[in-house]
């Protein structure tokens, strides 16, 4: 007898998580969705044979009822390349992204399910795990800058035919925006799915960071304005942009080192560029 074939592809890159890896691989054996519908594909980015030892091992001790999948990119190339090495594998016509930071709600793999019945890009809530009450994010409504990796799912064929996520952006930021534009440039509806949430483990992004990442973010934003200038002042980075930024920056307290790098990154590379 064949086994059936996943109706979900759950979509993780990983680099050196082993612990969260574990706390996920419990939150998909909690999902309300019949685990022959759906399946886990994980790829390590940059390889990572302690991580991938430590999820083996668990698998032995308790096989899953859903299929997992394990592949690995020689060197690292980011979260979006990870992701896209991962798709290579994906059996599922439905792709949902999930980082590995990321534990699905019981229901979230199934209420992605059910709304892809019409196809179209669709984003979930996300609840911060170390941020205080009220900071959960809770889209009513989503355009091509909302699509992130954290819990978005979309169609496979759509994903392979606009190409995937980028692979000329470098270090962190900005890859799951170009795949939302690219989805949206193709004619896929976006569409908010609040009732399906994931519990991101740590802080939401916009309320701290690390001003190295937003340098890169950046500097990323100006590489894709430099391909798809429609895009550019949704990411803050036309020359007047920078300029008033530059003015504001002193005024925005705490958040005004991470605009500062952020800036710092995208002067940065449109110097390279001229």
């Amino acid at each position: 007898m064949t086994s059936p074939v996943p109706l979900l592809s759950v979509i993780t890159p990983s680099r050196d998580r082993a612990g969260l890896l574990l706390r996920k691989l419990a939150a998909l054996r909690e999902q309300d969705l019949q685990p022959e519908l759906f399946e886990w594909v994980i790829c390590f980015d940059g390889g990572d044979p302690e991580a991938a030892r430590a999820l083996e091992d668990a698998l032995e001790s308790e096989p899953s009822q859903f299929a997992v999948r394990l592949t690995e990119t020689v060197t690292q190339v980011g979260p979006g390349v990870a992701r896209n090495r991962a798709v290579e594998l994906a059996a599922g016509r439905i792709l949902l992204f999930s980082d590995d930071d990321c534990l699905p709600a019981t229901d979230c793999l199934r209420l992605h399910v059910q709304a892809q019945a019409e196809p179209a890009v669709c984003v979930g809530a996300l609840r911060f795990s170390d941020a205080e009450p009220g900071s959960d994010w809770r889209p009513a409504r989503v355009d091509w800058w909302n699509v992130n990796g954290a819990n978005t799912s979309v169609p496979t064929e759509n994903f392979r035919q606009v190409g995937g996520f980028p692979d000329y952006l470098e270090g962190y930021g900005g890859e799951d925006l170009a795949l939302g534009f690219l989805l949206k440039k193709a004619g896929l509806e976006l569409r908010a799915l609040p009732a399906a949430t994931a519990t991101h483990v740590g802080p939401a992004t916009r309320r701290g960071g690390q001003p190295e990442r937003w340098r890169q973010a950046g500097a990323n934003a100006v590489r894709l304005a430099g391909r798809h200038p429609e895009m550019a002042e949704r990411l803050g980075v036309q020359g007047w942009q920078l300029l008033l930024k530059r003015l504001a920056v002193p005024f925005m307290g705490r958040r005004g080192r991470l605009e500062a790098a952020y800036m710092q990154g995208a002067a940065a590379q449109r110097r390279k560029e001229q």
